[in-house]
């Protein structure tokens, strides 16, 4: 299935099926929320720094609807040390064409790539936004780490 959800069936307090972006309608016994309470488009440019066309793609299949808040839930929202909403991903994908044939053999023949970032250029308070605590440590402020994860689709 290739399509967004975008509404939900309740029968009493437990979703019974969803309904999708081209008009199928589900059933299961589970249903998996897995975006949280990111985006949609909007969000990304009031709390952050506008669209970086992040896993989500809301461009390309819509805004996210969430499942959760749909079933009567309230979503949590990301709060940042500052006390304002929001978080940034510490990672996004690049296509290997956009990248000098050195990095993408070294790439091809490592796995990793790990750039270091110019001295003037280093932020270590972007490391206080990241959602994903793995990427908020110092040595991801001080480097661009490039990992083979196959062809980004």
């Amino acid at each position: 299935m290739i399509s967004r959800v975008v509404d939900v069936e309740m029968k009493v307090n437990k979703i019974k099926g969803v309904y999708t972006s081209n008009g199928e309608y589900e059933e299961g016994d589970v249903f998996i929320e897995t975006t949280g309470s990111t985006g949609p488009m909007g969000n990304c440019m009031k709390y952050g720094n506008g669209c970086s066309m992040c896993i989500l793609r809301c461009p390309t299949f819509g805004p996210r609807i969430s499942i959760s808040n749909c079933a009567g839930a309230e979503d949590f929202h990301g709060e940042r040390t500052d006390g304002n909403y929001g978080a940034f991903s510490g990672s996004c994908k690049l296509a290997k064409e956009t990248l000098s044939k050195e990095l993408v053999n070294k790439l091809e023949e490592d796995g990793v790539v790990v750039l270091k970032v110019p001295k003037e250029d280093i932020n270590l308070d972007k490391l206080k936004n990241k959602v994903c605590q793995q990427y908020a440590l110092k040595e991801f402020a001080e480097n661009i780490v490039l990992l083979d994860t196959g062809h980004a689709v």
